[in-house]
């Protein structure tokens, strides 16, 4: 039987946790007020966008059982439409496809490979719906919480320092780049400083993690007044793929199951 366990990894790691208690014996984390700038101007420019589209490519490390880091990647892309709508897209590097469609009344998720979906009822903004998926699902998405609109608030809430780093060229494009500190990861961020000041690159390392492995994407093809039709956010293969259920929901059936 098919349940469906996507592999959509997300930038919702980027904001893991809360902020720790700082030990008064332990020096205190600064933050520098240039990098702080930085980090309001693409939150705020990517918050008050009404819709957006960008590309990712993405890798990440998977920690084997002796130690070895093995790479891992995937293309995808991210369409939003403010407030409920949104379409992302993941194609990793065994070729297989898929992604999430979100409608304003419900949540898709699909894989193109072994023609199947899964949905569940689920009104709301883009972010309550990711929040949704997240929590109640197990599908993280995508660059979820870069993408929010209150990207900026999730971020600074939980930041426990940022600097600035040396100036760095991404994609072709001049960037300043951030490195901030959370209370389990460590993230850096590239921004850049000709035209808009849009994300570039992210580097998220998971330090408290054996092998502390990390999470990269470099982001291009940023457009932040796309013509975006309807039928973008509508899921088309309901009659061509088979419908089953997500893993969570199969595991809560069978925990209910054993409790009768």
């Amino acid at each position: 039987m098919h349940v469906l366990r996507t592999g959509l990894v997300g930038l919702g790691a980027l904001v893991v946790g809360l902020p720790v208690q700082q030990d008064d014996a332990a020096p205190q984390a600064t933050n520098d007020p240039l990098a702080l700038e930085l980090l309001e101007a693409t939150t705020s420019l990517l918050a008050t966008a009404r819709a957006l589209e960008v590309q990712a490519e993405v890798t990440f490390d998977v920690v084997q059982d002796s130690g070895e880091k093995i790479e891992f990647g995937s293309s995808r892309t991210a369409t939003v439409r403010r407030p409920d709508r949104a379409h992302l897209t993941f194609q990793r590097r065994d070729g297989t496809t898929g992604g999430l469609v979100l409608d304003g009344v419900h949540l898709w998720a699909y894989q193109d490979t072994e023609r199947v979906f899964a949905t569940a009822e689920q009104a709301g903004t883009v972010e309550q719906t990711l929040a949704f998926a997240a929590e109640e699902l197990g599908v993280p998405a995508p660059l979820s919480d870069l993408l929010a609109a209150d990207a900026g608030v999730r971020l600074t809430a939980k930041l426990e320092s940022a600097r600035v780093g040396l100036p760095a060229t991404i994609g072709g494009v001049r960037c300043e780049h951030l490195a901030l500190r959370f209370e389990h990861v460590d993230c850096q961020l590239w921004i850049s400083t000709e035209g808009l000041a849009l994300p570039r690159r992210v580097v998220i390392t998971y330090r408290e993690e054996e092998g502390q492995p990390q999470f990269r994407a470099d982001l291009a093809g940023w457009n932040l007044a796309p013509e975006l039709e309807d039928a973008l956010f509508t899921f088309e293969h309901i009659q061509t793929y088979e419908r089953i259920p997500f893993a969570s929901q199969l595991e809560a059936e069978s925990q209910a199951g054993e409790a009768r």
